[in-house]
């Protein structure tokens, strides 16, 4: 799922930076997280490229060009200094990413990356906006230069069991076609978050079915890769358990609970990230730990993975899928009326699209979108 989290001005820098430097000296000692990376056009402007560097961060976050040491904009904001969008795929994939040989493993980071690019450039085109002038009344496309954006992707949770993720910060400044620059709009990106998180979930699947052969099942209201077993699954869901107590405690329900409740939830269980070791005692101890659950990893990667079969970009034909969509547990189950980005949710829950990459999945999912738009059975409401 995608999660999407602001960093206030103050602590939240230096949490960013502190983490930024622990996750690049533990890589280098040989038993923490790769450092982040700098991405996009407008990064590439600023002369930002490769690793993150600590005090590159820290300038950036602040408001300061790290090249210059000037303002990178008129009036810094005092409040939000970035937007951190968190990535996460379904437990399966992280188990999967856990037993994998190494090969393996990297085509699974390599999709995950995939997946996030193909999100971010759904903000992109449908989120990136500047708020120019008093009260930012003036909403300028920001699209151009993009998003201001480090990724950093880790392996693990805070308790150690595997779960690959991204945190993509995306710093609050855009620039505008005419060289403003300005906060972004971060009521959007809340807006798009479900249906960038739809996106970045086909395309991770699209992914995964073309350089793993791997294929999917409903299980709890998502897609999980066929062959790995639900109870591993749950044995390496420790952090989603203390969450899911510490909402109980309170008297919520965890499957109702807002995503406030849930975060505040997080935050009270939250501590540091268990030191997870080096890449082949990291997996060695996945290994033995599903062997102590009952679950031979030789039979599950035997069962999940079928590298070399070939999977057409097969799914539901679009006559179907519109169908389903504008039937009555479609679009318009929960509401009389629509959005375009829950469309995209919609149809990207129940897509399976196989054998094609990232890009080419996302462009399916906005292919239909715009035919659903323009189906007789639905009527524009301005």
């Amino acid at each position: 799922m995608a999660a999407i989290r602001p960093g206030d001005a103050g602590a939240s820098v230096a949490y960013y930076v502190d983490q930024v430097s622990y996750d690049r000296h533990d890589y280098y000692a040989g038993h923490g997280e790769a450092p982040g990376v700098w991405h996009g056009a407008f990064a590439e402007h600023l002369g930002l490229s490769g690793d993150v560097a600590a005090e590159d961060f820290r300038a950036v976050l602040e408001g300061v060009d790290p090249a210059t040491g000037e303002p990178l904009k008129s009036r810094a904001n005092r409040r939000v200094a970035a937007w951190d969008v968190t990535f996460s795929p379904p437990k399966s994939i992280s188990a999967l990413w856990a037993l994998a040989p190494e090969d393996a493993r990297q085509q699974v980071h390599d999709a995950q990356a995939a997946a996030v690019d193909a999100a971010v450039g759904y903000l992109t085109r449908y989120a990136c906006v500047a708020r120019l002038g008093r009260d930012g009344v003036d909403r300028q496309d920001g699209a151009q230069l993009g998003f201001l954006r480090a990724e950093f992707t880790h392996r693990c949770s805070r308790e150690g069991d595997p779960q690959l993720h991204s945190h993509t910060i995306l710093v609050n400044l855009l620039e505008a076609p005419d060289g403003r620059r300005a906060a972004l709009d971060g009521g959007l990106l809340f807006q798009h978050a479900k249906a960038a998180d739809g996106i970045y979930q086909a395309a991770l699947r699209a992914e995964l079915t073309r350089r793993l052969g791997v294929c999917w099942e409903r299980r709890d209201e998502q897609w999980e890769i066929a062959g790995i077993p639900p109870g591993l699954c749950r044995e390496w869901s420790k952090r989603r358990s203390q969450i899911t107590a510490a909402l109980e405690a309170r008297g919520l329900d965890p499957d109702m609970a807002s995503g406030r409740a849930a975060q505040t939830a997080a935050l009270a269980t939250r501590h540091r990230k268990v030191r997870i070791g080096d890449g082949r005692s990291l997996h060695a101890r996945f290994a033995d730990e599903a062997i102590a659950a009952g679950h031979d990893p030789t039979d599950i990667l035997q069962a999940a993975l079928h590298v070399g079969v070939q999977h057409g970009p097969r799914g539901p034909h679009v006559t179907r899928l519109l169908d389903a969509m504008t039937g009555p547990d479609g679009v318009t189950k929960q509401a009389s009326s629509f959005s375009r980005r829950d469309a995209v949710i919609d149809l990207a829950a129940r897509s399976a699209i196989h054998g094609v990459s990232a890009d080419n999945a996302t462009a399916r999912v906005e292919i239909i979108v715009n035919r659903l738009l323009r189906d007789d059975r639905v009527v524009p409401v301005l």
